[in-house]
Formats: C-alpha cells, sequence, structure tokens
C-alpha cells in the first residue's frame, strides 16, 4: 500500500476542515459541518482490512469495536483512564445493539476526552495482533500507515470536542444525529400516551389532548419515547410502562423523547421514517392540533388523517389486581407487532 493511502489523505483533509469551521469558544460541537465525514473515515479506517477469524468449517469477521473494547490497559496515564472509563459507558448503553454502533458511539466519546490514539498507541507496538487481526495491506495492518494514522490522532486529541455523547439511540443506523427532547414532567399516573413497538423501538402512535405530555407542544405521534425516569425503552419493558412511571409517585417524571422532526430544519429523520412506515403510519402528517394526536380526526393544522379502523370488535376484562391486568394485557400483546401499549 502506498504510503500516501487516499483514505489518511482525506482523513487529514478532514481534520484541517474541522479546525476551519469551529466556532467561536474553539470546540468543535455537533454542528459542525465537517464532523459527520470525520467521523465516517475513521470508522471506515478501523473497519477496512480486517482478518476473518476462525476455521475451514466456521469463519467470521472482525470486528473493530472486538479488539477497541479489549485494549483496555493497566497504565496510570490520564488518557488511558479516560480511554477505559468511555469503553465502559459505550458497554452500558443499552440501547446500542450491533457493534457498529458501539465503535461509532466509542469514537464520539473518545473524541470528547482526546484519548482516541490510546487503543492505536498499544497496537501498533503489538505486530503479533496486527497480523492476527488486519490485512497486511490495510492502514492499521501496515507498519508505516499505521504510524501516521497514530500521529493524525495524536493531533485529533489535541482539538476540543464538546459533542453530545448521550445522543446514541440511533448509531446503531447512522452517524446522523436526531434531535432529542429532555422533559422533566409534574408528577403523574399516567403520561396519556400509547406506543408500538418496532426494531426495539417505542413509536409514539397516539397522544391524549388532556394528557401531562400533550401540554409540550414539541411531541407528536412519530416521536421515539426513548427513556422513562433513565430506564431505556425497548421492547424487554413491554406491559411495564406504568409501572415505571407509577414507581417514582409524588417525584418528576423525566423522558427522553427523540424527535422524527427537527424543529429547526424541520427535516424528517429517515431512521425514524422508515420505522414509521413499517406501523402504516405517515410521515408526512403533522400532529399538532389540540385534538387528541393520532386519534384519525381531522386536525386543524393537519395534512391529512391518520390511518384507523371503523369495523372492530372490543373485549373488555375486568380484574381488581392491577398486577394480572398488566401480565393479561402483556400476554394478549405478544406476537402482534403493531399492539399498542398506553402510557
Amino acid at each position: 500500500m502506498s504510503v500516501n493511502d487516499p483514505l489518511l489523505k482525506d482523513l487529514k483533509g478532514s481534520v484541517l476542515g474541522l479546525i476551519e469551521n469551529i466556532n467561536g469558544n474553539c470546540f468543535i460541537l455537533d454542528s459542525n459541518v465537517g464532523l459527520i465525514e470525520f467521523c465516517i473515515l475513521i470508522e471506515k479506517v478501523f473497519s477496512y482490512g480486517l482478518n476473518a477469524q476462525g476455521n475451514f468449517v466456521f469463519t467470521r469477521q472482525t470486528e473493530a469495536w472486538s479488539w477497541l473494547e479489549s485494549s483496555v490497559n493497566n497504565d496510570n496515564d490520564i488518557a488511558s483512564f479516560k480511554y477505559s472509563s468511555a469503553v465502559k459507558f459505550v458497554k452500558q448503553e443499552e440501547c446500542l445493539s450491533t457493534n457498529k454502533g458501539r465503535l461509532r458511539a466509542l469514537i464520539r466519546y473518545c473524541l470528547n476526552d482526546g484519548c482516541l490514539y490510546v487503543p492505536v498507541k498499544h497496537f501498533v507496538r503489538d505486530s503479533k495482533s496486527k497480523a492476527i487481526i488486519y490485512k497486511q495491506n490495510s492502514i492499521l495492518g501496515d507498519e508505516i500507515l499505521s504510524e501516521i494514522f497514530l500521529s493524525v490522532l495524536l493531533q485529533v486529541s489535541k482539538i476540543k470536542f464538546k459533542l453530545d455523547a448521550s445522543n446514541t439511540s440511533f448509531l446503531d443506523y447512522t452517524w446522523d444525529l436526531p434531535e432529542v427532547l429532555k422533559l422533566e414532567l409534574v408528577p403523574c399516573k399516567s403520561l396519556g400516551i400509547s406506543v408500538s413497538f418496532v426494531q426495539e423501538k417505542a413509536l409514539i402512535v397516539h397522544i391524549q389532548s388532556s394528557s401531562v405530555l400533550a401540554e409540550n407542544a414539541n411531541v407528536c405521534v412519530g416521536d421515539v419515547l426513548d427513556s422513562l425516569n433513565g430506564v431505556h425503552i425497548c421492547s424487554s419493558v413491554k406491559g411495564k410502562l406504568n409501572s415505571i412511571v407509577r414507581n417514582s409517585r409524588g417525584q418528576p417524571v423525566l423522558v427522553k423523547i427523540v424527535k422524527v422532526r427537527n424543529s429547526k430544519t424541520n427535516d424528517l429523520f429517515s431512521p425514524i421514517v422508515a420505522l414509521m412506515k413499517q406501523l402504516k403510519l405517515d410521515p408526512g402528517i403533522s400532529f399538532n392540533s389540540s385534538q387528541d394526536k393520532g386519534s384519525g380526526r381531522k386536525n386543524k393544522n393537519s395534512d391529512g388523517y391518520c390511518d384507523v379502523a371503523t369495523d372492530f370488535t372490543c373485549h373488555i376484562f375486568y380484574s381488581k389486581d392491577i398486577d394480572l391486568v398488566f401480565t393479561l394485557l402483556q400476554s394478549i400483546g405478544q406476537g402482534f407487532r403493531r399492539t399498542h401499549y398506553a402510557v
């Protein structure tokens, strides 16, 4: 491989672009126009030329996260401690289900802490691991190119990043970041919304007009309920949402919402749009009326209707045991991907 590798050349140019677009406080923020391109190039370097592991019967592709996760060392310097902490934080991110998403989150954590060079510094000195993990014609598998990559990361460590490291919910899908709302609601027994789970995301499909969440005009049908009182919301908590709210009785309810539409640019976030389409929801409809959002009624400021059944049979069950009610609802909902859960 040429010493003037085009990927490294692009990476160096991207670093210069970051610095040129730095804000007045000398920090690189998520809004920096060159940030996503820079992160993509870093990911490409880590992911390019990985060797397959296994034998003649079974092989699997090595993933960059696997060796980066295990590169935590016992050095006593501050940078190594920061890197170890970054790996620990990423492992605790319940919203990430793929190693690609974990790699992306790790890159963002390390940029904030100026420690992305730490695992590479140890890796380039370990010729045995280098030969096992990467092909020789890759950047990290080549003796000279890996040193050049390390020098770039050392330069990057001197740049101040101030990224929202908590915005990780969709890193499995894309480097693009959605708008996130963090709300502190008054104590209540119910949020007054219904969600439907699709691909481990709790998509809001209905908002009651009189509910505490409806008072915040920024929350709409199509948004994702990401966390509730610090609990990450995924399919494993189906049927337990009301219990999470009740457990904080008398205390403010903390809600994290991932927006389908950016409030500043009005752009739709494509990964959530794809989820909406799976639920037969029209991403083009705006739900900002004072009436029930998502009810299917014509809203004053709405661009259309929401699909709603007009011919159905309703079965009503009654029990004095609240826990039994939740168990029954959860059992009924199993197997129905589009089952809605009220919160």
